[in-house]
């Protein structure tokens, strides 16, 4: 059963971004969490894993494992509901073998059959127009089509693999005017550099890579 659209609150947008900002030469991906209303996906925090591993599907197998038992202890009604992926080209929007296969175990993960659950690719062609950045630097341009004038996510839902929705379908209630004002403002006080993935945190256990909301008492 496939998702009918897609909503992203403004913190699960805001950390999904920084985490691809924190390493612009390179792939990222991450774990979407939230909740499914009638198939509606609600995004409403994310999971950083991959920055370096991210072709390599045992890092994220023990991630999903450590999150989904988190999501089953916290008091939080929260849950899987997806997975993220920044490819390292701008504009390049391909999921790739490695990513599909990461797709497919969330989908079976989510119960009740409610929703196939979701993935969304950030494109870095989009972003880098919405935050007015020339795509001189950082990671490399690609010629696969993005619309810079739309969101800088773009979901894929399951239908004989992992096809693109169309951009509407994607809603961001605080708008891309205020998510790009607050990512240059984020930017300036350095706050990507915080952001802490699964990798940062096998290299130093000390530091905390699940949200504060999901943190094990």
């Amino acid at each position: 059963m496939g998702s009918t659209g897609v909503t992203i609150e403004e913190d699960a947008a805001i950390r999904l971004t920084l985490h691809a900002l924190k390493y612009p030469r390179a792939s990222c991906n991450g774990i979407l969490l939230g909740r499914i209303d009638d198939g509606d996906v609600i995004v409403s925090e994310i999971v950083p894993v991959c920055h370096t591993y991210t072709t390599l599907p045992g890092p994220m197998e023990i991630a999903l494992c450590m999150v989904d038992k988190a999501c089953q202890k916290s008091a939080e009604q929260t849950s899987i509901v997806g997975y993220y992926q920044c490819n390292e080209r701008l504009g390049d929007l391909d999921l790739g073998l490695v990513g599909q296969k990461i797709a497919d175990t969330i989908s079976r993960l989510i119960s009740g059959g409610k929703s196939d659950g979701v993935v969304l690719m950030l494109d870095g062609k989009a972003l880098s127009s919405l935050m007015g950045i020339q795509n001189t630097n950082n990671k490399k341009n690609n010629n696969s089509s993005s619309s810079s004038s739309s969101s800088p996510f773009v979901s894929l839902k399951k239908s004989q693999g992992w096809v693109q929705m169309e951009r509407d379908c994607i809603r961001l209630p605080f708008g891309k005017d205020t998510l790009a004002s607050k990512l240059k403002q984020l930017i300036q006080e350095r706050a990507h550099e915080a952001i802490v993935d699964f990798e940062d945190h096998m290299e130093d256990i000390t530091q905390d890579w699940l949200p504060k909301r999901l943190l094990l008492q």
